[in-house]
């Protein structure tokens, strides 16, 4: 943990070389950020069978306003992690450890600023981890492709999706995916699907956002 040094009316944060940082989706004040291969962990199984370039990366957590640095999980060879959410007051992030072949779910709690493992996953489940993340809501990893989408934990399931359509976010036992179109302008939609066959319930015109309060928006 590291706190941000303020000199000349603006703070100087140090992060140990990682300078790029984005909000944490789905809460207000928290924002992260990673070096290597930008969390792309398809990317990260590539450089561990090659055994290329970087064997880890590092993933941090900042507070703001105070520029408060958190490192949640120490950097180890053949480890990476994925991008983080939040949800119901804790930050969920997966590391891959190509290595012990499991996948790792960890969970920061933003009010005691400690981490725990949620979930341990066999690797196989994944695949070659292609698009491998974690969405809300509740905590879901899944992989998808274009055409396809794989849940792995809690649940598993298999869905086929429109050649334009993306998984973006979970309501329970709905699948929020968001589909673009060019006939000729371009335009989203929002496909609502059910979680238990996979049939679309609602199609609407706009595009999803999950709010720093946590919930879903649809903006049309």
């Amino acid at each position: 943990m590291q706190e941000g040094n303020k000199a000349m009316g603006y703070q100087r944060i140090i992060t140990g070389g990682i300078g790029y940082i984005e909000p944490v989706e789905g809460c207000s004040s928290w924002y992260w950020g990673a070096d290597a291969v930008r969390n792309d962990l398809y990317e990260a199984r590539e450089l561990y069978e090659l055994r290329q370039r970087t064997d880890r990366n590092r993933l941090i957590l900042l507070h703001d306003p105070e520029g408060t640095v958190y490192e949640p999980v120490s950097a180890e060879a053949w480890q990476y992690f994925g991008k983080p959410v939040c949800e119901n007051g804790t930050i969920f992030f997966p590391a891959v450890l190509f290595e012990e072949k499991i996948i790792r779910i960890f969970g920061f709690d933003m009010k005691t600023c400690q981490t725990e493992i949620i979930e341990e996953i066999p690797l196989e489940k994944a695949g070659d981890c292609y698009n491998l993340c974690l969405h809300v809501s509740p905590l879901t990893l899944c992989t998808q492709r274009q055409g396809s989408l794989n849940l792995i934990w809690p649940e598993a399931g298999r869905y086929d999706l429109g050649s334009h359509e993306t998984f973006v976010y979970r309501d329970h036992d709905l699948l929020i995916c968001s589909e673009w179109h060019e006939d000729p302008d371009y335009r989203e939609e929002i496909v609502i699907r059910r979680i238990t066959d996979g049939a679309v319930t609602e199609r609407t015109a706009g595009t999803a956002y999950l709010m720093p309060s946590g919930n879903i928006r649809i903006i049309a």
